[in-house]
Parts: structure tokens; sequence; C-alpha cells
């Protein structure tokens, strides 16, 4: 296993780490939270709808879920990428799949750890959660695009044609 995944591989467990501690921390401190805490949120990080603490408990069902489905994604992408029966297109897209998979993840749990946190202590998201989060979510999307334009060089190099009939390839398994 080379060094990259392995460091992908270690913010898989503090990204499993995270959400344990988003789970187990208000459990442990349950009769320390507020008997009313926020449910929801407006667009700006304001409380708008209150509910009773027990309504965490769903929010720990979505933490636990979404963990769940990442992690399969991560295991299939990692394995499939790793695989001796890929081709080098297949494992160098996997290869930039991982890596984008993984910080998504860790992204998502400091996302709902950090919602934990404000229901429990009864604080708003603050204004700048919702465009932090937006631009962070498709930085990381556009992380895994690959190359624009690199026809030139791939012409150069012999790879692919240009001029009339050469058609553009692209997209995710594109080379």
């Amino acid at each position: 296993m080379s060094e990259k995944m392995k460091i992908f591989q270690k913010i898989q467990y503090v990204t499993v780490g995270i959400a344990f501690a988003s789970i187990v921390l208000p459990l442990i401190f349950w009769k320390k939270i507020p008997e009313k805490i926020p449910q929801h949120y407006n667009e700006v990080g304001n409380v708008d709808i209150w509910s009773d603490k027990t309504s965490l408990i769903l929010l720990f069902f979505v933490i636990l879920f979404l963990l769940g489905m990442m992690s399969i994604v991560t295991y299939f992408v990692r394995t499939s990428g790793i695989s001796k029966n890929a081709s080098e297109s297949e494992k160098r897209t996997y290869g930039r799949l991982y890596p984008v998979i993984v910080l998504m993840n860790l992204f998502l749990m400091l996302m709902f750890a950090y919602m934990v946190f404000c229901s429990v202590t009864c604080r708003a998201l603050g204004k700048w959660f919702l465009p932090v989060s937006l631009i962070l979510t498709f930085y990381l999307v556009y992380l895994q695009e690959p190359e624009r334009d690199n026809t030139k060089k791939r012409a150069e190099k012999g790879i692919c044609k240009t001029g009339k009939g050469a058609g553009r390839r692209g997209g995710i398994l594109s080379d």
C-alpha cells in the first residue's frame, strides 16, 4: 500500500472517531443537555424549530447511516483501485476518486459533529455554516474532475487524434 493510501486510511479512522464521539459524548452528558434544543436551522444558521432532546437520537442514526454508507463506498473504491483485474485507466480513476471520497466523508462527519455540538449547547450554526459547507462540498467534487483540456498534450505524445473526427473523451473514466 502506498504512503498516500496509508494517509487517507488514517483520515478514515479519524472520521470514524469523530462520528462516534459526536454520538457518545452527548449520550454521556445526556442529563446536562437542556430539555429543549434546536432541531432545525434556517439558511443563515439561526434556530427556527425547537424540539425536545430526544430528537438528537434521530440525528445519531443519520450520522451512523452516512458513516456506514460512505465507508462502504470508500471500501469498494479502494479495493477496486488495487484489484488485479482493474485496467490502468480504472486504477488511475479510483486512485483519484479515493482521496476525494475519504475527504468528503471527513467533511460530512465534521459538519454533523458541529451540528450536534450546536444543538446540545443551544447555539445557532452561524451565518457562515451554509456557504462554507457548500463551497467545500463543491470544491471536493471539483477535485475529482479530470484535467480539463489536455488534448494538445495528449496529441503531442501520440495518445489521441486532433482535428476533424477526433472525438473528445471526458467524464469520470477518461484517461
